[in-house]
């Protein structure tokens, strides 16, 4: 092997820069003078590491004959395989680039000249890219090179059945890499087909907010409606992982029977899923109130889940931090009457837990609604001095009770 050795350079492409001498903050005129690096040798300096017998010779690819241009993709050179890839695309022959291109795709050992290979034939005018060519690429190819082979079959979903079915039998690998990018590509078309798919995605990957993450963002108008049928009839309950972001994603699309089947399955399950699912979309609760008036289905199970939440709150035999929790879920929940926040502030008395008192306090100042505050007012000396604290700091927040 022969023995590199530096050379100084002008200006050229793939060079590596160097600063000799001081750190830079050292190089402020009158800052810092170095014995070690004399003025002319402060400024950078262009170097690159060679051969003894010479850098290598970039080819004219003008001269080249094609075939040697797509041998020029498995070069170590970077720049030297984007510009055959340019040459390719611009000046090859299509029917005659196909086979060498699906071999070096297919087989060849290095990994970034596949990709460039893949990109060739993804780019070229003469759309030489057909789905039938992917099965033979999946098969052949390493785990790497997946990501890039489906990100290109999904480009071409939406104008091939056969595309569609390849990407749609991807969704049951188990390795992450993969589902990452087959949520991606299930983006690329609009269709209701895509819908069960996506949802298998996020229950099996539901320990994993990368693939959560990609497949949410492929929901839209058409999907996710297929999206949430095919979920809630899973045998399993919708994970707090996957279901907050998808009900966050129908409240913004203005899907409203979408968000209130999954309000609807929710509502139905035990108090702290409600609690934490409402948590998800709280900046959206005048809209979900304005839903819940609209749907009998749904106000009737929120009816009921008020109702539980309410008497387990108000039920002195429970322990303390059960009764808590149930307090503050009523205090996330939808359609609360005003007569139970009425029964809410006899909570705020003498001899009650100061924790229960302060979340009571907390659920009945988010009530715009609610006259309660001002009946405690009237009971000021009643109250504990961090309750008293507290109290106060909520009336300033609500410009609307300034009058009292």
């Amino acid at each position: 092997m022969q023995r590199p050795r530096l050379q100084r350079t002008g200006i050229r492409s793939g060079e590596v820069t160097f600063h000799p001498g001081p750190p830079p903050a050292c190089r402020l005129p009158g800052h810092c003078s170095s014995p070690r690096f004399p003025e002319s040798r402060r400024s950078s300096c262009q170097v690159r590491i060679v051969p003894e017998d010479g850098p290598r010779p970039i080819p004219n690819l003008d001269s080249l004959d094609q075939n040697e241009v797509v041998d020029l993709l498995e070069s170590p050179n970077g720049t030297l395989r984007d510009m055959a890839s340019q040459w390719l695309i611009w000046n090859g022959d299509g029917s005659a680039l196909v086979s060498r291109l699906l071999e070096m795709a297919q087989t060849s050992p290095n990994m970034l000249a596949r990709i460039h290979a893949l990109s060739v034939l993804e780019n070229h005018p003469a759309r030489l890219l057909k789905p039938e060519h992917f099965s033979g690429m999946m098969h052949e190819s390493k785990p790497a090179f997946y990501p890039h082979v489906i990100q290109v079959l999904g480009k071409l979903a939406k104008d091939s059945p056969q595309a569609r079915k390849q990407l749609l039998s991807l969704a049951k690998s188990s390795n992450l890499d993969l589902l990452i990018q087959a949520a991606y590509a299930l983006g690329e078309w609009d269709s209701p087909e895509t819908g069960p798919v996506l949802g298998h995605i996020l229950l099996s990957s539901q320990h994993s907010p990368y693939v959560i993450a990609a497949a949410v963002s492929s929901l839209n108008k058409q999907n996710l409606p297929s999206v949430i049928e095919a979920l809630l009839k899973a045998d399993q309950q919708i994970p707090i992982p996957v279901l907050q972001p998808l009900l966050q994603t129908a409240v913004g699309l203005e899907l409203r029977e979408s968000t209130t089947r999954l309000l609807a399955d929710a509502a139905s399950k035990d108090l702290n899923l409600w609690s934490d699912v409402l948590s998800a979309v709280a900046n959206q609760k005048a809209k979900l109130e304005d839903w819940l008036s609209e749907s009998p289905e749904l106000s009737v199970k929120v009816a009921a889940l008020n109702q539980r939440a309410l008497a387990l709150t108000l039920d002195e035999s429970q322990p303390l931090e059960k009764r808590t929790n149930a307090l503050s879920c009523l205090g996330n929940s939808l359609g609360v009457r005003n007569e139970d926040l009425q029964q809410l502030s006899g909570l705020i008395r003498p001899g009650s837990p100061l924790p229960l008192q302060l979340a009571a306090l907390d659920v009945l100042s988010q009530r715009r609604g609610s006259h309660t505050i001002e009946h405690l007012f009237q009971n000021w000396g009643s109250l504990a001095p961090g309750l008293k604290s507290k109290l106060l700091s909520q009336l300033m927040q609500r410009l609307s009770l300034i009058h009292i």
